[in-house]
């Protein structure tokens, strides 16, 4: 029996990704500090039923119950729908 990691099925199921993250002391040198302020860049794969505004808000809901801290969303890009497959 094959993997589902190397079936044609995994390309379609959901998926969020982090695909870039920076925070903390970045210059020359080292620091043992917790920073102020990260980000964090994302990828989603959406999946029919999904829309890129309702995954935003579930990811903003979430992001935001998991910390007392302002959650700032800057930017969304390529808004498009589900892949059809």
């Amino acid at each position: 029996m094959m993997s589902l990691f190397w079936t044609p099925a995994r390309w379609h199921r959901p998926t969020l990704e982090v695909v870039g993250m920076v925070g903390g002391f970045t210059g020359e040198g080292i620091k043992t500090v917790i920073p102020r302020h990260a980000m964090a860049k994302l990828s989603c794969r959406l999946v029919p039923h999904q829309t890129p505004a309702d995954i935003l808000e579930k990811v903003r809901e979430i992001c935001s119950a998991a910390t007392k801290h302002k959650l700032l969303v800057t930017s969304l890009h390529a808004r498009t729908g589900p892949s059809r497959g």
